[in-house]
């Protein structure tokens, strides 16, 4: 069995990394829009939609993130902290 504090200590990690991969697709998300712009301004509409299907890709994991992130179990670590 685990102790609480580490229970507590790991749920919290887990909420950190998740929240770092969060924001990271968030930013990906950002940058491959901007790539993809930039690419359709000089002419090169295949790099343009490899950029667009990589900024699908990572809304993709940023929606998936939220979703775990807004699930009880992942928000209320503070519940086990105080065990």
């Amino acid at each position: 069995m685990i102790p609480d504090s580490m229970e507590a200590a790991q749920a919290d990690a887990m909420e950190t990394a998740l929240g770092v991969a969060l924001r990271t697709h968030e930013e990906r998300v950002e940058l491959f829009q901007r790539l993809g712009d930039h690419a359709r301004e000089r002419g090169q509409d295949l790099i343009a939609a490899n950029w667009d299907s990589r900024k699908r890709e990572a809304r993709k994991n940023v929606e998936l993130l939220r979703a775990v992130l807004s699930r009880p179990e992942i928000r209320n670590t503070s519940s086990l902290k105080k065990r």
